[in-house]
């Protein structure tokens, strides 16, 4: 009488598909690191669906001005697929965004940084966003570090972190030179403008 009814047929179809489904979604098949990096990462289908929903409650939050709320579910994101080299950028640059970076927030995602370089192979234009991520953190000799083998080719924003690196070194006529140099390129920054101020109460303006 049960195989004949068709609601019985119904109901199993559905318990079959669940167990169906399971085994393909959760577990973790996919590799979603670079062949060859190690450690590998490996995800399921729905880990990759979390992701997703994850990455565009970020927007929406972003979007409405809850910037706050939107670095803690990028950094959801992810630690749910920590091979997506998007959502690492993502990340750093919703932190970029905030107008006060707290201590807290700087701890919460720390591991991001490097994680990004390890993904992208240090990326000319990752290592610039790490560096601004790490020059709004505080750590300048991790800057400087990163940024002073591409002192020649930096962006805007990457000369800016540099120039800065340059006046906690005391390097005053290294900074003069670039600072001639790329002035016009620089956009206002009132941190930078702070910094500038100190070169010139150290040195003097004789150096430019």
């Amino acid at each position: 009488i049960l195989i004949l009814d068709p609601r019985f047929a119904v109901a199993l179809a559905i318990v079959l598909s669940l167990l169906v489904g399971a085994f393909v979604s959760l577990p973790k098949f996919w590799r979603t690191t670079p062949k060859g990096f190690q450690p590998q990462v490996r995800v399921s289908i729905l880990n990759l669906v979390q992701v997703w929903q994850l990455r565009r409650t970020a927007r929406v939050l972003e979007t409405g001005g809850r910037g706050d709320e939107a670095l803690l579910v990028w950094h959801q994101a992810l630690r749910k697929n920590l091979g997506n080299v998007e959502t690492a950028r993502s990340l750093l640059r919703a932190a970029l965004a905030i107008p006060q970076l707290s201590l807290r927030m700087v701890e919460d995602i720390s591991d991001a940084p490097n994680w990004l370089l390890s993904l992208s192979g240090t990326n000319e234009t990752d290592v610039i966003l790490v560096a601004r991520f790490l020059d709004r953190a505080g750590f300048r000799e991790d800057v400087f570090a990163l940024l002073d083998p591409l002192k020649d080719r930096l962006s805007p924003d990457g000369e800016i972190a540099y120039l800065k690196t340059l006046v906690e070194r005391g390097a005053s006529r290294e900074y003069a030179t670039r600072w001639r140099r790329y002035a016009n390129r620089l956009e206002t920054d009132r941190e930078f403008a702070l910094y500038h101020a100190v070169y010139e109460a150290a040195w003097g303006e004789g150096e430019i």
